[in-house]
C-alpha cells in the first residue's frame, strides 16, 4: 500500500513539474497541429487495437480478451515525460494523453466488444468447421 501512495507522488510530482514548463502558447500551437493529433489519436485506437489482436491470435484464443483488453485502453500517462527526455512536443503529447483518456471512457468497451465479437466469431467458425470434417 505504502508503494502504491509513493508511487502515486512521484508520478504526479513528474507531471507537475513538466506541465510547470508549459505555458498557454506551447498548447496553443499543439492546436493549431490538428493532423497531429488526429494521426495519433487513430494510432492508439486502430494502430494499437490492431496489433493487439495480431498477437492475442498468435498466443491462441485463451489469451484473446485479455490481449485485446490492455491494446484498447488509452495510452500511458509517462508519454509526456518521454517527449520531455527527448525533447519532443510535450504539449501535444498532454493533449493527446488528455483527448485519448477522455475518449476512452466509451472508446474502450466499444471498440473491445466489437474486437471480440470478431475473434470469437472466427474462433466458432473454425471450431464448427473442423467438426464437420
Amino acid at each position: 500500500m505504502v508503494q502504491m501512495v509513493s508511487y502515486a507522488l512521484a508520478l504526479g510530482g513528474i507531471m507537475l513539474s513538466i506541465a510547470i514548463r508549459l505555458s498557454i502558447d506551447d498548447f496553443a500551437l499543439a492546436f493549431k497541429r490538428p493532423t497531429s493529433l488526429s494521426v495519433g489519436f487513430a494510432a492508439q485506437y486502430v494502430l494499437k487495437p490492431t496489433l493487439g489482436v495480431l498477437v492475442a491470435w498468435g498466443f491462441g484464443p485463451m489469451f484473446y480478451a485479455g490481449f485485446v483488453l490492455m491494446s484498447c485502453i488509452a495510452g500511458a500517462q509517462l508519454s509526456s515525460y518521454a517527449s520531455f527526455l527527448i525533447k519532443g512536443d510535450v504539449a501535444l503529447s498532454i493533449l493527446l494523453t488528455n483527448s485519448t483518456t477522455i475518449a476512452s471512457v466509451l472508446v474502450t468497451p466499444l471498440l473491445w466488444f466489437q474486437l471480440m465479437q470478431l475473434l470469437c466469431r472466427n474462433q466458432f467458425f473454425r471450431y464448427q468447421n473442423s467438426m464437420r470434417t
